[in-house]
């Protein structure tokens, strides 16, 4: 668990070194991972550290005085659930995406998001 912790610490930081010249405004930063079905086990953890960074973030100041407001999706283990997820964030326009945690949304969730956001 202490691995997928530092895991979203690294990914999070990257994309705060990206969006570091955005202008200050809140930020709205996409969390997709199994909270439910087959592989909750890594995505609850995940979930956490993502939390956790988010707030930890906001809590020094955000990034160039912007929050970050965090949206949190679960693809319930399912392809056809990360499609759907993948569309969502483009309609509340999510700046970033950190996830889809398992190998086989990969696929499902490119074409959505590769013009879209930039997919952590």
């Amino acid at each position: 668990m202490k691995s997928i912790l530092n895991y979203m610490i690294f990914i999070l930081c990257i994309a705060l070194i990206l969006i570091g010249c955005f202008p200050s405004r809140n930020i709205k930063i996409g969390f997709a991972g199994s909270l439910t079905g087959k592989s909750y086990e890594l995505g609850i953890p995940a979930k956490n550290g993502f939390i956790l960074a988010v707030e930890h973030i906001n809590t020094q100041g955000g990034i160039n005085g912007a929050k970050l407001i965090p949206v949190i999706k679960d693809d319930e283990s399912t392809v056809e659930t990360a499609y759907v997820v993948a569309q969502e964030f483009i309609e509340e326009d999510v700046t970033f995406v950190i996830g889809f945690l398992t190998s086989n949304m990969a696929p499902v969730i490119q074409e959505p998001l590769s013009n879209e956001q930039l997919f952590l």
